[in-house]
């Protein structure tokens, strides 16, 4: 995510541990992580929150029959390209292709 290599991480490890004394450091990280499961939990309660107020929009502005309508058309469209696909096959035999001929010149230019 940072990017940061192992030698960029010890630095800052290293840099934490002269700034913080080593006995404050298990409650640092006791803090820390409970901020970011504070920030983890109050994400997928608003993602949540978003899907359902989407969700009541969509329904009740009437975008659950327009995309019923348009998997309805979606699936018409490939049943009809399928048909025509089945009556439409490309020739490949050389015998029914159609070749334009050549007419030979016989003409001497004496």
């Amino acid at each position: 995510m940072f990017d940061l290599s192992f030698l960029e991480c010890a630095v800052l490890l290293l840099v934490a541990l002269l700034i913080i004394k080593p006995e404050d450091v298990p409650g640092m990280l006791q803090s820390a992580l409970r901020g970011w499961r504070s920030i983890r939990n109050g994400y997928a309660h608003f993602m949540q929150n978003l899907k359902t107020e989407m969700d009541d929009l969509s329904r009740e502005s009437g975008m659950d029959d327009l995309k019923k309508n348009m998997h309805e058309v979606t699936d018409l469209e490939g049943e009809i390209q399928q048909a025509y696909d089945l009556e439409t096959t490309p020739l490949e035999d050389a015998s029914r292709r159609q070749r334009p001929k050549t007419v030979k010149n016989n003409k001497n230019p004496d």
